[in-house]
């Protein structure tokens, strides 16, 4: 993640647009360690990416930063290898079990989970898009630790999916990627009013009285992201409206020199 923002900062810095498409992700293997073996290979080829890219810039600063992008890249490479000599593949054990009915209830849980892990992932990216696009640093902020708690909430939900024996999706919906803070703020206060709807029809759904808890918990955190959001959008207007009805600066007018104003000044 501080890879992703060092390197969408030093984008918007230089005047670019900041992507947030993505390579394949790895999720499937034959073995828990061969799965793990696959992010080494991913943090290898990141690496040769990275080489690559430094050997056709010229800017030191681009150049500083990759190489020490690298440099965490390799150990991460590393790190994975040894984990993946030491882990044990993981046997899931059958489990129980169920009737017909129960199987039905247990996989509409999980189609329900599951949409809370997509909306939870696409808010992620589209808030750290946001942060790293905008000027403005405070609202920036805001949204970066918006986008840590969604991510908390993704993880949270997708472990409850996984338990149950299901896949929680590495999906995401439509992200909307305005270029006005005044859009941006707006797509998000759209977004958390859906999450809201969302979490509230699925704790008046479940029975299951942890993960009723957990889903409240959820909802509130969504609650006080909308209300952030609505503070920052009247901010917003409300400077918007000041500039637009701020009177001309007198010192940008054009207005051709006389010999009366050169001696005024």
């Amino acid at each position: 993640m501080y890879h992703f923002q060092w390197l969408a900062l030093r984008i918007a810095e230089l005047g670019g647009d900041i992507s947030v498409a993505r390579y394949p992700v790895y999720l499937e293997a034959p073995s828990f360690k061969e799965l793990i073996l696959l992010d080494s290979k991913a943090e290898k080829e990141a690496v040769s990416q990275y080489k690559a890219h430094i050997a056709e810039i010229v800017d030191p600063r681009t150049i500083s930063l990759l190489e020490r992008i690298i440099s965490d890249e390799e150990r991460h490479a590393e790190k994975f290898a040894l984990m993946a000599e030491k882990v044990a593949d993981v046997e899931k054990s059958p489990g129980e079990e169920l009737s017909p009915e129960a199987e039905a209830k247990r996989n509409k849980l999980i189609e329900m989970l599951n949409s809370g892990v997509k909306h939870e992932y696409s808010v992620v990216l589209q808030y750290l898009h946001q942060a790293y696009s905008t000027k403005d640093r405070g609202f920036g902020h805001s949204l970066e630790q918006s986008a840590i708690t969604e991510m908390k909430h993704m993880g949270w939900l997708a472990e409850h999916v996984a338990e149950m024996g299901g896949k929680p999706p590495v999906e995401r919906n439509t992200l909307i990627l305005a270029d006005k803070e005044e859009d941006m703020i707006k797509a998000n206060i759209e977004d958390e009013e859906k999450a809201l709807d969302l979490y509230e029809q699925q704790i008046a759904d479940i029975e299951d009285e942890e993960l009723k808890q957990l889903l409240e918990t959820i909802r509130y955190h969504e609650e006080y992201h909308k209300e952030e959001f609505e503070y920052f959008l009247k901010q917003s207007v409300e400077k918007a409206a000041k500039e637009k009805t701020a009177p001309v600066n007198e010192t940008k007018r054009k207005v051709p020199f006389t010999v009366g104003s050169l001696i005024k000044k």
